[in-house]
């Protein structure tokens, strides 16, 4: 990201967007079937996957950021570099 390569960053990050859209709706399915009394066993998998879905959900949260506050520097080093 330090070469710029804001692009490239944001097709990965839709990307990603799409795999995270597909597990939430897993976990939203799970959750409107609980609210009609069809209970899923509850496992150490299912705990792991939920665990799995809320960091994934923060680290790209994350990442947006840093890659906004590198362009923000990599344009600022432009700046006074003139």
């Amino acid at each position: 990201m330090i070469r710029g390569e804001y692009e490239e960053a944001g097709k990965v990050l839709e990307k990603a967007d799409e795999s995270i859209i597909e597990a939430h709706n897993v976990q939203t399915t799970l959750i409107q079937k609980e609210a009609q009394g069809v209970h899923t066993e509850l496992s150490l998998l299912m705990v792991h996957a939920q665990d799995q879905l809320m960091t994934t959900l923060l680290a790209k949260d994350m990442v947006k950021n840093m890659i906004f506050m590198q362009k923000e520097i990599n344009d600022l080093k432009k700046k006074t570099n003139k």
